[in-house]
């Protein structure tokens, strides 16, 4: 009799163990959450959408992406647990709502957004250090600048000193800007002018200007006297596109 209690016990002992460690890998397993953002009026991909999550549980912990040209989007390195989903995109309403990850891959599926009425009113908030110099690198405050509330970046960085927009040509000093970056990455591609008009204003916090030298001189340590014009877009910290 003991000894059938005996195995009894043990074998609830092991069940027990396995199911605690089936859901330790569950928990502690690296997440990603895939979508498709497309316009509700004609179903037509959202390209350039900034996709946000941040853990309910630790709000300092956010995650971000933009949508590809097929309106996708990929976010993986994620814990399962409660998240707060965020998307914003111009000319549309931001979507937010709690979502729940429990499992390897969650697909939200389509999410369709709805197109924003316009509005024309100012915001504007003004501090110290608007534009800073150091170096050949200019930085410059976004938050200094005013713009409708449904402006994009393109329609920021043209009220800072120094850069223009004509015709889809960038100039920043007199001199052509050959490429945009975000965060110090590349935005789709090489053309410097689809990150301006995708990017919503209110996600910017910094513009810099500088010239950015070539991928051997950054290697070597060495100037080969070859640099390029560059925007380097800096986000919020509740926007940061994750790697």
């Amino acid at each position: 009799m003991k000894t059938c209690f005996k195995r009894s016990a043990k074998r609830s002992i092991i069940i027990l163990a396995l199911t605690i460690a089936s859901l330790t890998t569950v928990l502690c397993q690296n997440l990603t959450l895939t979508g498709t953002i497309r316009d509700n009026a004609n179903n037509d991909p959202v390209i350039g959408a900034y996709v946000i999550v941040r853990n309910s549980a630790d709000t300092a912990d956010v995650k971000g992406t933009v949508t590809d040209v097929n309106g996708r989007f990929s976010i993986p390195g994620l814990l399962a647990g409660s998240y707060q989903f965020i998307v914003k995109s111009i000319n549309y309403q931001n979507q937010l709502k709690e979502i729940k990850l429990s499992r390897s891959t969650a697909d939200l599926g389509i999410i369709y957004l709805e197109v924003e009425s316009r509005s024309f009113k100012e915001v504007v908030v003004t501090g110290h250090g608007t534009v800073v110099q150091k170096g050949d690198t200019t930085t410059m405050l976004a938050d200094a600048f005013k713009v409708n509330v449904d402006a994009t970046a393109e329609d920021l960085v043209k009220k800072m000193p120094g850069i223009t927009v004509d015709n889809g040509t960038i100039k920043a000093r007199g001199e052509e800007v050959k490429q945009v970056l975000v965060d110090g990455k590349t935005f789709f591609g090489d053309d410097p002018t689809v990150a301006l008009k995708n990017l919503p204003a209110d996600v910017i916090d910094r513009v810099q200007v500088y010239n950015k030298l070539s991928d051997q001189a950054e290697l070597t340590g060495f100037d080969d006297g070859q640099s390029t014009r560059t925007i380097n877009l800096i986000t919020r910290k509740e926007s940061k596109i994750s790697s």
